[in-house]
């Protein structure tokens, strides 16, 4: 299978290439820079390691984190007005062509080739995750019940140049129907997954040192997204119409454990999506003829593997992940995997300062820098505030409400 188009075989790599970095799931995590496999509370376990939730000092009590909700763009090239302007002057020279007003049309047609060449090759990345969950204690046990949804998406523009010369002969005949015919393009490719849970936990002793494991059986659903179009009928409205969205859905599973070498030292392990599987997308021709030679994209959904080591103290966290395993990704491309430094001060449970650093070990990705605010009145109400920021116009933001009884 060919991952990319037949007529510019560097630009789906390009786009890529930053697409799918691994985005923290907490506000927590995301503040202390995406720790969180051994630094995880007990109300937040649910969903960094599920294992956390008992047999240690971090045990869980009933909690409820909801909603979560983080957010991460780049856009290293500044771009994201020139697509609006882009669009504008191709409504305004479709216009223009049509009222065979020659003048304008030269105008509005300098203004779109300009704005098109601007963002030719140049990718824009949105990645956004949305979490609930409910911990409960049952005995020896823990359960917690939730949900995920996240979403990454990549849109990038192809300029041919050929274009001048199509619009030309369109503001010469009057018959902006030519304009149809443009070779650039502006193409979308993403994924959407979303998953619901029940993950059990389970304490143990081994040799006097305690252990815990978790599973966490989940129903999922992926959808991957492979939208183009010709560059001046491109409206990002439609990245997620049916047409351009390919569905599968079923069941996957998530294993955790802890080892807690000391009361506040502990060390953790997480494999994700320990099933795997292979989604295609749609074939770009049957959006439309003119891409026949496009071949779908192949995303992989590989089984993620997590170690974490975290020093848990009445006031100080510190904390460092590493994942032994690429993120996963379309076949064919660069994928990210990441080192993780996270630190959190806690004021007496009201209030806590969080900072955190995540390099990608593949130079795959930026390097990013964050930082994050709680406040927890009475230790029951949590809100929490995180952002992320690396050079080039890449930067995140995260918000989280909890509560704990």
């Amino acid at each position: 299978m060919k991952p990319v188009s037949a007529c510019k075989p560097t630009l789906l790599a390009a786009a890529l290439s930053f697409a799918m970095p691994s985005l923290a799931e907490d506000v927590r995590s995301m503040g202390m820079g995406g720790t969180g496999v051994a630094s995880a509370n007990g109300d937040t376990a649910a969903i960094m390691n599920p294992a956390l939730m008992t047999g240690g000092p971090l045990q869980a009590g009933w909690s409820f984190v909801g909603p979560s909700l983080v957010v991460e763009a780049s856009d290293r090239h500044d771009i994201a007005d020139t697509v609006d302007d882009m669009t504008d002057a191709y409504d305004e020279l479709d216009l223009a062509i049509q009222m065979q007003d020659v003048s304008s049309s030269e105008a509005y047609k300098d203004a779109f080739l300009q704005e098109l060449a601007e963002l030719d090759n140049k990718p824009v990345t949105l990645k956004v995750n949305t979490e609930l969950a409910l911990t409960m204690p049952l005995g020896e046990m823990n359960l917690a019940l939730g949900g995920r949804s996240t979403l990454d998406v990549t849109v990038i523009a192809d300029y041919v140049s050929d274009d001048e010369t199509l619009i030309e002969n369109a503001i010469i005949s009057g018959n902006a129907d030519l304009l149809e015919d443009s070779a650039s393009s502006v193409t979308g490719v993403g994924v959407v997954v979303s998953e619901a849970y029940v993950a059990l936990a389970h304490g143990a002793t081994w040799q006097d040192q305690q252990l815990s494991f978790s599973v966490a059986p989940k129903y999922q659903e992926l959808q991957t997204i492979y939208y183009k179009s010709t560059a001046g009928s491109y409206d990002q409205d439609d990245l997620d119409a049916d047409d351009y969205v390919a569905s599968e859905s079923g069941f996957n599973l998530d294993l955790g454990m802890a080892y807690y070498i000391t009361p506040k030292v502990n060390a953790g392990l997480t494999l994700r999506n320990v099933l795997g599987g292979d989604y295609d997308t749609i074939a770009p021709g049957t959006i439309s003829p003119r891409y026949a030679a496009d071949e779908p994209l192949r995303y992989e959904l590989n089984p993620k593997a997590t170690v974490g080591v975290a020093y848990n103290g009445s006031m100080l966290t510190l904390a460092a992940d590493l994942d032994l395993t690429e993120d996963s990704g379309f076949a064919g491309y660069d994928r990210a995997q990441f080192a993780r430094l996270g630190a959190e001060l806690n004021f007496w449970n009201w209030a806590a300062v969080r900072v955190g650093y995540r390099h990608d070990m593949n130079d795959v990705q930026e390097n990013v820098v964050t930082a994050g605010l709680a406040f927890s009145p009475f230790n029951t109400f949590h809100f929490g505030l995180s952002s992320s920021y690396s050079e080039n116009n890449t930067a995140g933001v995260g918000a989280e409400f909890k509560l704990t009884l």
